[in-house]
């Protein structure tokens, strides 16, 4: 198995772990886990109601390929890096996609 398909798998485990460690807080709130291991993305949604509310919140959204997890959303507390490289994901291979790239940065 390659580096990529270990990571999809890797990053799949931790979000259901995420999901069953931190559940929302109303009682008519789900975390969904929204997998696609052929594409390599998954997303941890909150969605349901809060009294009169509606509440569908993107928590986590991250894409594996090309042997690297790219966090295009964080909005966990702890944030996922951490989960992330004690699952066995490589530190380097971990890119927040909201940075700018290192090139942009430095003709800034």
């Amino acid at each position: 198995m390659n580096i990529t398909e270990t990571y999809k798998q890797l990053v799949h485990q931790v979000l259901l772990a995420d999901a069953a460690a931190h559940p929302p807080g109303p009682p008519d709130v789900q975390a969904i886990v929204v997998a696609d291991d052929r594409q390599g993305r998954y997303l941890l949604l909150y969605a349901g109601w809060t009294d009169l509310d509606r509440a569908h919140d993107v928590v986590l959204h991250l894409h594996v390929a090309h042997g690297q997890v790219r966090v295009e959303e964080d909005g966990t507390e702890e944030g996922i890096s951490d989960a992330l490289v004690a699952a066995g994901v490589a530190a380097d291979a971990i890119v927040l996609a909201w940075q700018p790239r290192p090139e942009l940065r430095a003709a800034a």
